[in-house]
């Protein structure tokens, strides 16, 4: 009898620890999950040795503010039509900002910017489509 209460014990001991189902640890949205989109502007022409200014700002769906860092790269544009990266900013994004990128020589120009989410966010990754300006003399 007690060699019975003990082999029932023991497998309703053993049966409870295949039953126990361990519980989630978060309900937040799985990582990489709510997209993104970025947007700057960038003025058409500038004047030499006057600075550069770009706004931009990242967008989630709803009143969500993605956290991450921000990178804006310049290219010189050839006269062959070839781009050469000559500069490239980066910054952590908390909002839209607007930011100098300096001054350049004479010639035209291509930017382009990415947002790169922070490891473990919810949100993805985007980036954008170039925006050209023209670098002139004074007059």
């Amino acid at each position: 009898m007690k060699l019975v209460a003990s082999l029932v014990a023991s497998s309703a001991l053993a049966l409870s620890m295949l039953v126990a189902v361990p519980s989630t640890a978060t309900a937040a949205p799985y990582p990489g999950t709510v997209r993104t989109t970025c947007s700057y502007v960038v003025p058409g022409s500038v004047t030499k040795n006057k600075k550069l200014f770009v706004r931009y700002r990242v967008r989630a769906s709803g009143n969500a503010r993605p956290v991450g860092v921000v990178k804006l790269r310049v290219y010189k544009i050839s006269k062959n039509g070839s781009k050469h990266l000559k500069r490239v900013f980066s910054q952590r994004y908390r909002g839209p900002t607007r930011t100098s990128l300096g001054t350049f020589k004479k010639g035209r120009y291509a930017t382009k910017m990415w947002f790169k989410a922070r490891r473990g966010s919810v949100y993805k990754s985007s980036h954008s489509g170039f925006r050209y300006f023209k670098v002139k003399k004074k007059r």
